[in-house]
């Protein structure tokens, strides 16, 4: 009978501590800058749009 793989123990891995630190300090970061980057590219694309709309009312005249 085949031995299910939720039955095989595994060795514990040792990882260094400074990797997992950098790792939680990576997603930390990532997490931090998210809303910081959407807003910026909201701010963006809302003074694309209104550039284009002064354009179009200087041409409209």
């Amino acid at each position: 009978m085949p031995i299910s793989r939720s039955a095989v123990a595994t060795k514990p891995v040792i990882v260094n501590d400074k990797v997992v630190d950098s790792v939680t300090i990576i997603s930390g970061k990532v997490l931090v800058e998210a809303p910081s980057m959407a807003l910026g590219s909201i701010f963006q694309r809302q003074a694309h749009s209104l550039g284009i709309v002064h354009a179009n009312v200087i041409v409209a005249q």
